[in-house]
């Protein structure tokens, strides 16, 4: 009934003359509503907009019940959809996001039969040496190789939702990668494997697909990446990647053998208006019952604003952010990441948990991942722009999750957050932070040459600088 939009923009989808039309809008029916009725709402909004062609109505496959509209309209007749009966919220739509978690664990001493691992032999990415180094001493020169388990017991899948990587990258060659359009994307020609050229924003999606499915520089190696690919971090866009990433680990039934990374997130929340906080109230169900109730495991990434302030001049040095701030507690199957250097130290622009939010570590500090415009080659993250710190730490935990899960490590619910912390990281720096660890058996990968740690640092440089 609604026909796609003209190719404009993401965020900006209806080609109406200024003049005459001021605001898009995004506009949710009331979920009591029948099909029937969705449609009808749908005719009255096309006749406020100048047609049908000028709507944009979101269906997820395979479901044909309209998600949301898009719409160009005026101040008068957006006040007009608003008190429509049909309306369940209408807010002027907009960049919502930036870029920015049982069986018990293998032994930390000893290997078990049947066990098999493989090595990487002094890789480039020094973080990657840190995560499979067992507990005891904190100097990672002792540990030159990345070792993981390789005897997966069942398929695990990285859902990767961003803007789409540069799968020619040396880093991805001969991964297993799928990929899943959303219809916004789509509709705006953009369904082909490439990562979206956004000028804030370029590199950080393949960066991040890197740290967790890279051959070179991330943590896992063998779970399938699945790259669903927005056009944008707007409302629209991520809305429909929560819905049909659920709708893909539906199909192909897998549920408890998906991990979802999610390496954005909202300005501080005391920033926002109210209808921008009913906007990631809503973005928050989509995570929680599309996502967390189905045993979907959830990283999140903790945020790198810890050294800024608010427009009111707050202090940002604890999480304040949607989708974690105010909704973790819903979020059973999730674990927040923070960012620390490789001797295990919190990073100082890494926010943290004011204590009622449990979180984990990785390393994050001058970490390399792949380019986006380049099939070889690393970028370097060592600015502050659009959090690449917290982001790096984040995949690299994902990738560590979807490993133990392909082992059956973790169970469906509330006990895989306790067990990840107990089981799968230690505190590198003694009274730092617990930071993850892919549970490698010190058996297997012994350092080199143990010395008796003291109060100094070896190998300090200023990036291990602590906050």
């Amino acid at each position: 009934m609604y026909s796609m939009l003209p190719l404009v923009s993401a965020v900006f989808l209806l080609s109406i003359s200024a003049f005459a039309i001021e605001t898009e809008y995004i506009i949710f029916p009331k979920q009591s509503l029948s099909a029937e009725a969705i449609q009808e709402l749908g005719s009255r909004i096309a006749k406020l907009a100048g047609g049908e062609k000028n709507v944009y109505a979101s269906k997820i496959p395979p479901t044909t019940t309209i998600f949301f509209f898009l719409a160009r309209l005026t101040k008068e007749d957006g006040q007009k959809i608003h008190e429509d009966k049909g309306v369940r919220f209408i807010t002027p739509h907009e960049e919502a996001a930036q870029p920015f978690g049982m069986a018990k664990l293998p032994s930390s001493e000893q290997a078990n039969i049947g066990e098999t691992y493989e090595t990487q032999t002094t890789p480039d990415a020094t973080e990657l040496r840190v995560i499979s180094q067992p507990s005891g001493t904190a100097d990672y020169t002792h540990y030159k190789n990345y070792v993981w388990r390789s005897d997966s017991k069942r398929d695990t899948y990285i859902y990767h939702l961003e803007l789409g990587i540069n799968p020619d990258h040396e880093d991805f060659r001969g991964r297993q990668i799928e990929w899943v359009y959303t219809p916004i994307t789509t509709h705006l020609g953009q369904a082909s494997p490439s990562e979206v050229r956004r000028p804030k924003s370029f590199g950080h999606s393949t960066c991040t697909a890197s740290k967790a499915a890279g051959y070179i520089y991330g943590s896992n190696k063998h779970s399938t990446l699945v790259v669903v690919k927005m056009s944008d971090y707007s409302v629209a866009s991520i809305l429909e990647a929560i819905r049909i990433t659920y709708h893909h680990i539906d199909t192909y039934n897998r549920r408890r053998r998906s991990v979802v990374n999610i390496s954005w997130g909202s300005t501080s929340i005391f920033d926002l208006t109210p209808e921008q906080i009913e906007t990631w109230n809503i973005i928050n169900y989509e995570i929680y019952s599309n996502l967390d109730r189905q045993a979907v495991k959830i990283v999140f990434a903790a945020g790198n604003a810890a050294t800024e302030k608010t427009a009111r001049g707050q202090s940002r040095k604890n999480i304040d952010t949607f989708p974690i701030r105010n909704y973790f507690s819903l979020f059973s199957e999730g674990i927040v990441v923070g960012n620390s250097d490789n001797r295990g130290y919190k990073y100082k622009s890494s926010q943290e948990s004011s204590g009622d939010i449990r979180m984990i570590y990785a390393p994050g500090v001058n970490v390399k991942c792949a380019k986006p415009d380049s099939n070889t080659g690393y970028n370097v993250w060592t600015g502050t722009s659009f959090s690449n710190r917290a982001t790096s730490a984040a995949p690299l935990v994902a990738g560590v999750v979807a490993g133990l899960l392909s082992l059956g490590a973790f169970g469906p619910g509330p006990g895989f957050q306790p067990d990840l912390m107990k089981y799968a990281s230690w505190k590198r720096a003694g009274e730092g932070e617990r930071v993850i660890w892919n549970t490698v058996p010190r058996e297997i990968n012994p350092p080199e040459e143990l010395t008796t740690m003291n109060n100094t640092r070896p190998n300090y440089d200023a990036s291990m600088e602590r906050s």
